[in-house]
């Protein structure tokens, strides 16, 4: 995982999906913006990528975060080309812009992948509203730091709580709908996710740190639950 303060590299683009126009970093200036690279037979894409987008798609006003693709195909070109990706689009329901990135005669890496330095797919890029690239990202990244960060750089200067991502009713820190962190967190658990994070509840704080579950009936702490390895990208390019 990489945050940067990098200039914005423009969006090298032959064809736009589910856009009337062409879509550009500089039209969208003002929101955050999130980028998610994938290719329609990247594995890791389709169970993680896609599906972290089409949340973050749902969850964000659409005014204050644009989500939009980038179909970034470095091998496997004769079944991936834009009218399958169409079928692909319409099947799977993805309904933010997706752009295909333009081919690069001197190489097999395109050229939005190469001006922003992905390493293969699935991969994600956050600008922030001024079009700084704030985190670039190679293979997939937990929803609760892409959250945090995402929030950070849709609203840096608000001072309300971070809300933490909902999974099947309740949120991924045990809460339920709607209920939102409301106190500082302790320095280590601002260090264990991202500087970024401007606040979160005290008790989920403790939890991300410690990695424990408290049981009421029995009155005891669990062990902590084994983190889950971090996958790198499923696809690179060669």
């Amino acid at each position: 995982m990489t945050a940067t303060n990098r200039t914005t590299q423009a969006l090298q683009t032959s064809l736009w999906l589910n856009s009337p126009q062409l879509v550009t970093l500089e039209c969208l200036r003002g929101r955050a913006v999130v980028l998610h690279a994938f290719q329609m037979l990247c594995p890791g894409c389709v169970s993680h990528g896609l599906p972290q987008a089409l949340r973050i798609h749902r969850l964000f006003p659409q005014e204050q975060v644009a989500v939009i693709g980038l179909h970034t195909v470095f091998k496997h070109h004769d079944v991936m080309g834009p009218e399958a990706l169409r079928v692909f689009l319409h099947r799977y329901r993805i309904p933010f812009p997706v752009g295909v990135d333009q081919a690069d005669p001197g190489g097999p890496v395109l050229m939005t992948m190469q001006g922003h330095g992905m390493r293969g797919t699935p991969g994600v890029v956050v600008f922030d509203r001024d079009g700084r690239v704030r985190l670039n990202h190679s293979g997939q990244i937990d929803d609760l730091h892409l959250r945090a960060i995402e929030r950070g750089q849709a609203d840096p200067a608000s001072p309300e709580p971070c809300r933490l991502p909902l999974e099947g009713g309740r949120s991924r820190n045990g809460l339920k709908d709607g209920a939102t962190a409301r106190t500082k967190c302790n320095a280590a658990a601002s260090g264990a996710l991202h500087p970024l994070i401007a606040r979160c509840d005290s008790r989920v704080a403790a939890r991300l740190v410690s990695g424990t579950r408290s049981s009421r009936a029995a009155g005891r702490v669990l062990p902590p639950r084994r983190p889950p390895a971090t996958a790198p990208a499923c696809n690179r390019p060669r």
